[in-house]
Order: C-alpha cells, then structure tokens, then sequence
C-alpha cells in the first residue's frame, strides 16, 4: 500500500495512477529508481494500492533475449553473407574458366579453320555483309591468278564471268542468309579466261560481326565428264532407237521395264510406253513365261550366293499386239549395284529369231533329206557290190583291181591262192601289175 499525501511530491508512477490511468504504467518510484507497475486508489481514502517491480528486472531477461537474437542474427547474416560471397566466387571462377575454355576453344577452332583454309583444295573467301572480301587462302590465289593481297578488298562480283553478272543479285541474296544457297556460275581468272565453280555460301558470325563465307570448287573436269557422258548417252541412245533389236531394263525391286527401245513397237506391236511399268513376263507365252522365270530367278540366286554376275541367253516365244508368236533369242545381265550389294537391274537385248527359225527348219529338212537319199544311194552301191562280188567269185582266172595310175589295189584269184593272200584286205602302194 501507499499512503498519497501529496500528489506534487509523489513519484511519477503514483501521480499518474492517482490521476486515475490504469494497466501497466512505467515510470519512477519515491528512490528515482525506474519501475514497472499497476496502481488503484482505495475508494473513500487516500491510500494507493499499487503493485511495482524494478524495470532492470523486468527487462533483463529480454535485454538478454533481444542480445542472444540479435547475436543469433548476426551469425546467420555473417554466414549467409560468407555463404553468398563464397557462391559468388565460385560462380565468378567458373564463368571465368568457361570464359577461357571458350576462348581456348574459339583459338583452337580458329587455328582449325586457318589449316582448312590454307590446305583446303577448294577456293575458301570470308566476305563482308557487302561481299568485299576479306580474306583468301593460297588456293584463291592459285586458282584466279590474282595474289592474297590483290583479292583482299576485292568485289566478288568482280570475279564472276560478265554473261552470268545477271544472276548475280539473286544469288549474292541468299548467299547473306544463315541457310545459305549452293549454286553454280562461271568465275574468271586473272588472265582472262573463265571457268565453270561450284558455290556454296552462307551468313555466319565471327567476333560479334556478321561475314560470309564461301567455298568455290572448281568443276571443270565435272563439266567435262557431264559432257562426255551426254555424249556418250546420246551415242548409245542413238544405237538403241535405230537397231533391231529391242533393248530394255528391267527393275528387279519394282519389278517393272524402266526403259524399252523403239524397236519394240516392230517386233511385239506395242509402243514402248505402252511396256514401262509392265512385268518381266508380260508378252511371254506360258511356256516361255516358265522357262524365263527359272533362267532369271537362277541368275539372281547366283549372285546372291556369291557367284560371279553372268550374262545368260535363251529363247523364249512372245505374244505380238495383234495375237501372232514371235521367236525370239533374249540375251540378259545382271547389272552390279553402284554401292556393290545384289544386283537390282537387268540389263536385256531381245533379237527375232524367226527368220533364223525358219532357216533352221528348211535346214533341218534338206539334211533329213539328203540323209534320207545317202540312206538309199548306199544301200543300192550294196547292192551293186554285192553283184560284183558275186561276179568275181564266180570268175576262175586271176582278177586284179587297179587305181587310175595302175597300182595294184586288190588281186584275186581262185586258182592261185597266194595271189589273194599278197593283197588281201590291204593296199600295196607303188605295185604295178605283172
């Protein structure tokens, strides 16, 4: 309890709860000392009951609390803090390596690129976005006749042939594109001639900017090779249109003609049109059809066997357009597949036999014939021999058989036995008759 006297003079804790405030009040009592406390007036007096206790002890505890938190917060921010530099180090370590393993990596591609650009047998150019270019390998200049140093600065235009400068425009549009294009043109050297190249030549980036880069081959001998070919394709189309014969290919996975000569249309009555797409055994008769299948079947069992490719040749009968049979001698090849493995064409030349036939049969006719008359001719000198031997058997004087030059062939002689015996069943060459 506390007996209010004088209010003026009271500590401040007092006066305040005399004043009428209530719940917890903080302020000092009668020592000056800071307290914590509740305080009510007793109704109908002037005593004060109050309940106080020493603000040191009230808020050590928490002082302590607030220090050991703000410790607690301290230590995790200086760990989180160590932790967050140390990941950040770490992170700044790897950017860096991986900064020089990619530059390492880009001096190696670079050190790559330079080899391929200076052994490469093909022409290499790395041109601005404006197709100037910037750098040449040894080959550009073997190949233009102009050195490194004149063709750095260079146009490329300037190294096209003047009547192909048409499409250029359009070519140098989707040569700055990161897809590229790949074509062919006709480039000049320094001396003034041209020769035909194969271009391909794309946008890339090197160093943040933005070049193109263009590998030219030189396609001269391609060009050369390509004409002889249509040369020689002409040359051989020209024979299988104007021969008799009919030539054809025959596709073994498709199982179809590919190709068929004009002489088709002659010889079965269709147009060669009218046979592509059609089976091995299209206008064959039944019994050729068979003996077809069995001869290419076996050929292509060969092969796949391990067998060397052949060329086989048989006769088959075909059915003409209009119904009629043709004799026909067929000469087939297995052709080798470019990348090896089992043959997939067969290669044919169909040839009418019929004339031959025929031939054949009045040949075969004429020898039956003179068979036939040998069979009689020498059935009647038989005959006609066995008159003379009985003849000369019947004869009693000696009988000597003499060549045109009068050499004893044969002698015979009844009556003198030795004469016989002489020359019997021989030839004494060089003897004349006595």
């Amino acid at each position: 309890f506390a007996q209010v006297r004088d209010l003026e003079n009271s500590g401040l804790l007092i006066k305040r709860a005399a004043a009428g405030e209530t719940g917890l009040l903080e302020g000092l009592d009668v020592r000056g000392v800071p307290i914590v406390g509740l305080g009510r007036l007793i109704p109908k007096s002037n005593w004060l009951l109050t309940c106080r206790v020493d603000a040191n002890e009230v808020y050590a505890p928490l002082r302590r609390n607030a220090w050991q938190i703000v410790g607690m917060t301290l230590t995790v921010f200086s760990g989180l803090g160590f932790f967050i530099t140390r990941l950040w180090r770490q992170r700044q370590h790897g950017l860096l390596h991986e900064r020089m393993v990619a530059e390492l990596q880009q001096k190696r591609t670079a050190a790559r690129l330079g080899l391929v650009m200076q052994n490469a047998k093909d022409v290499i150019l790395v041109m601005d976005e404006g197709l100037r270019i910037l750098e040449a390998n040894d080959q550009a200049a073997a190949a233009y006749g102009w050195s490194r140093e004149e063709l750095t600065g260079m146009h490329v235009r300037d190294l096209r042939a003047p009547e192909t400068i048409g499409d250029f425009a359009h070519n140098a549009q989707s040569a700055v594109t990161a897809s590229g294009t790949t074509f062919e043109t006709v480039h000049r050297r320094r001396d003034g001639s041209f020769f035909p190249v194969e271009v391909s030549a794309r946008m890339v980036e090197s160093d943040g900017q933005k070049q193109c880069l263009s590998i030219i081959r030189d396609i001269s001998e391609r060009k050369r090779a390509e004409a002889a070919l249509r040369e020689s394709e002409e040359r051989y189309r020209l024979i299988a249109e104007n021969t008799s014969d009919v030539i054809w290919l025959y596709n073994i996975s498709t199982q179809g003609f590919i190709y068929v000569s004009a002489a088709a249309l002659p010889l079965l009555g269709y147009d060669p049109a009218e046979m592509l797409g059609k089976g091995l055994t299209a206008t064959l008769t039944p019994e050729s059809e068979t003996k077809a299948l069995h001869v290419f079947q076996q050929m292509v069992s060969d092969v796949k066997s391990g067998g060397k490719i052949r060329h086989t040749v048989v006769e088959l009968e075909q059915r003409h357009k209009d119904g009629r049979t043709i004799s026909t001698e067929v000469t087939a090849s297995l052709l080798p597949a470019p990348e090896g493995g089992h043959p997939h064409h067969i290669l044919g030349i169909t040839r009418d036999i019929t004339e031959r036939r025929r031939a054949q049969q009045v040949l075969e006719r004429f020898n039956a014939d003179l068979e036939e008359q040998v069979e009689l001719r020498t059935a009647e000198l038989a005959a006609r021999n066995q008159e003379i031997q009985g003849l000369l058997d019947a004869m009693p004087d000696t009988v000597l058989l003499c060549d045109e030059r009068g050499a004893l062939i044969s002698a015979r002689s009844l009556k003198y036995p030795a004469v016989s015996g002489l020359v019997s069943g021989q030839s004494i060459p060089g003897q004349r008759p006595i």
